[in-house]
């Protein structure tokens, strides 16, 4: 205890003079700063008050000059007046902008400059309401003209309605359409000297029209008048808003003057200040080192040094120790805390190398399952065309040989089928209540002989449980037999020729019976043991293996809600681990149904043959034919109902998948909803949860298979009236 107060004396020490030196320096930089706060307020106050000013009247005359083309463009009384209106608004607040201006008035910034905005806010306002009169006059001149246009437009078209027309009405028409369509005032001067003298009395009614349209001229001359002088106010505004930018500027330029000196006055006491706070900051930094240093002797020196250890463990080195691990201090304790943690760092990198080694096991899963699920598809399709070309050869030909040949490819080509379909956990399974030592004392004495006379063995039975729950697992046994085998012969191949085997259970904790088969051979690389489960990968030589027994072994276990795990280092030997679920139930074994006639059924049926795959649905009809059946294929459960509608049928044999629509399992519900003395038989490529009472058939399958169903799903043979097989349209 004494040496956990001496460490914790010295470093509170430590922290009481850097805290105190810290407090000292922080309070005389506080004062500094609270002065200079305060005038920095002040600045802020003075200079942020001019500069708005000068924003705002600059915005202010801007939106003066941009709002007089708006009032231009005025077309009726009601328009200008809301214009009027709102541009008085903005001239009340101008003028009362510019009024407000104290700083001004300080000779020390610019004499010159309000009077001169002043007059020119006094012009610009002037100018404006000027141009709201012209406006004015503008909306009833402009109506005036309209209305001139449209009587020498009528003028003109009776004009040209008429047969006979007086040249000087043709003149007239030509001067005012020519004073219509001046641009300045000698021109529509220039068309009312062209303009005939019409006499209003005696004259024919065109001609005394034509006498009342002379003021068109006028109201022309008017209008170009009116336009003359809205141009000139616009001019005078921009030329006004561009003086009173200028003084803005000037304004500005004062304001920046008046900031400037203030901001210096500000600078010297921050200046003064900064001076201050370093000096108290470098005794405190002197201070502070003289103590720090005394303190890193002893106990900084210890955590750098845990702290390196932490980042060697960091990089991967295991072999990284911690400083102190002797001491009874809290450096001691930190040590002894890095070892524990070096431990749990690798309870984790192999829980991250499990996780990325089953995310990756997933993925190939499922691209094998599916690719295997296809390939029985095409398997069937070819099982059944060799079977035919079979059955047609002669005795002893070379095509029977063939054939022959063709049909044991596709039974391996099936058997690896099946592992890929292990693998990716759609094999078919029929998991029951299994006694898990009983099946491997039975498979231990079936392989003593067969791995070797060096070979030794041995079975561990898990140790014996009232209930007998401990022992027995939710698996199917046949498929529990061949993953064992697998996994013994690979131990086999592992120890060389002379060693040990070891099977041995155990009642799990969670739930799980656990098989384990440990061999002391040769072991694997983290390498190899990262791959041992992918299909097709064997460190067997080639032609020795096709690398699916550990592939088929992990998907079946996974497919069976169990887990799976390999240990293994080089010169050490492997031990599987396999996790299965425990079940409290005693195993009873089922005795197996035989149906009567299984396997000498000759009975020729009605058979509806239902397979979405064109290829495969022919082939199946053309094996069925070769056995004396009257066979019908269509490719949806859609068009299988509507065939039975219209034909009868002793049997429907349907694939489960069928694409879009119904399924197979749903068409097997409706066949039994509409004709339940009807057999039925499915056919399926993968495995799936189908019904206990529906019969299925795995693809691919040879003829004897088939026939072999085929009467299996059927509950009793036909009347002898029956079997003779009604044709099929």
């Amino acid at each position: 205890m004494t040496a956990k107060r001496s460490v914790r004396g010295r470093l509170m020490m430590t922290l009481g003079v850097l805290a105190s030196l810290t407090l000292m320096a922080g309070g005389i930089g506080w004062l500094g700063l609270t002065r200079t706060e305060r005038t920095l307020e002040t600045l802020q106050a003075e200079t942020l008050a001019d500069v708005r000013r000068v924003l705002t009247l600059a915005e202010r005359g801007a939106s003066l000059a941009a709002l007089a083309p708006a009032i231009v463009d005025a077309r009726d009384p009601a328009g200008l007046d809301a214009g009027r209106r709102g541009l008085e608004d903005r001239l009340d607040e101008f003028l009362e902008l510019v009024n407000r201006l104290p700083a001004l008035g300080n000779p020390a910034i610019a004499p010159t400059v309000e009077p001169s905005i002043v007059r020119l806010a006094d012009r610009l306002d002037g100018i404006v309401r000027n141009l709201i009169d012209i406006t004015a006059e503008a909306i009833d001149s402009r109506a005036r003209l309209a209305d001139a246009r449209a009587r020498v437009a009528a003028a003109e078209a009776e004009a040209r309605a008429g047969t006979i027309v007086d040249a000087d009405i043709w003149r007239g028409l030509a001067a005012l359409n020519a004073a219509l369509a001046a641009v300045d005032i000698p021109e529509i001067e220039a068309a009312r000297a062209a303009f005939p003298a019409f006499a209003a009395a005696g004259a024919s009614p065109l001609a005394s029209r034509l006498a009342t349209l002379a003021d068109v001229f006028d109201v022309r001359i008017l209008d170009l008048s009116i336009r003359n002088r809205t141009r000139f106010c616009l001019a005078a505004i921009v030329v006004s808003s561009a003086d009173l930018t200028s003084m803005v500027k000037i304004y500005a330029s004062a304001v920046e003057r008046s900031g400037r000196a203030r901001a210096e006055t500000t600078a010297d006491e921050l200046r003064a200040g900064k001076i201050l706070v370093l000096l108290v900051g470098a005794l405190a930094l002197i201070g502070s080192l003289g103590f720090a240093n005394a303190f890193m002797r002893d106990v900084v020196e210890k955590l750098r040094g845990t702290a390196g250890a932490m980042r060697r463990l960091a990089d991967g080195d295991t072999t990284a120790e911690a400083p102190g691990l002797d001491r009874s201090d809290e450096i001691g304790e930190l040590a002894r805390s890095f070892q524990v943690f070096k431990a749990q760092a690798s309870e984790r990198d192999m829980i991250e190398r499990q996780l990325r080694q089953a995310q990756k096991m997933e993925a190939i899963g499922q691209l094998t399952g599916g690719i295997a699920h296809d390939f029985n598809n095409l398997l069937a399709a070819i099982t059944s065309n060799v079977q035919l070309i079979l059955d047609a050869a002669d005795p002893g030909s070379r095509t029977r040989l063939r054939a022959l040949r063709a049909l044991e490819a596709t039974d391996h080509g099936a058997a690896m089928v099946q592992r890929l379909l292990a693998f990716g956990r759609r094999q078919m399974l029929s998991p029951e209540p299994t006694d898990v030592d009983a099946l491997i004392g039975d498979l231990v004495d079936l392989l003593s002989s067969s791995v070797g006379a060096g070979i030794a063995l041995d079975h561990q039975p898990a140790p014996g449980d009232p209930s007998g729950a401990a022992v027995h697992a939710m698996v199917d046994p046949g498929q529990l037999e061949n993953a064992l085998i697998n996994l013994v012969f690979n131990a086999r191949d592992a120890i060389g020729g002379r060693g040990r085997i070891r099977l041995a259970t155990r009642a799990g904790t969670d739930g799980m019976v656990r098989i384990e088969v440990a061999d002391d051979g040769t072991g694997m690389n983290p390498e190899t043991l990262g791959r041992i489960f992918e299909p097709f990968f064997t460190t067997k030589p080639a032609g020795a293996g096709s690398g699916l027994g550990l592939s088929m072994v992990y998907g079946f276990v996974r497919q069976s809600g169990g887990r799976i795990a390999v240990a293994s280092e080089p010169g050490q030997g492997t031990t599987v681990s396999i996790d299965l679920p425990a079940v409290a139930a005693p195993y009873r074994p089922a005795a197996p149904v035989q149906a009567r006639g299984a396997d000498t059924d000759d009975i020729r049926r009605r058979v509806l043959v239902v397979e979405d795959d064109p290829t495969l649905r022919l082939s199946i009809v053309d094996v069925l034919t070769s056995l004396g059946h009257t066979v019908a294929g269509v490719a949806s459960a859609e068009a299988a109902l509507d065939w039975l509608a219209a034909h009868a049928a002793d049997l429907l044999l349907t694939d489960v998948a069928l694409g879009a629509g119904m399924d197979g399992l749903e068409l097997i519900g409706e066949v039994r909803r509409r004709h339940p003395a009807m057999a039925v038989l499915a056919t399926s490529a993968y495995a799936r949860e189908l019904p206990p009472d529906v019969p299925v058939l795995p693809k691919p399958f040879r003829r004897e298979d088939l026939t072999r169903a085929l009467a299996l799903a059927v509950a009793a043979p036909l009347s002898p009236a029956e079997t003779a097989p009604a044709p099929i349209a």
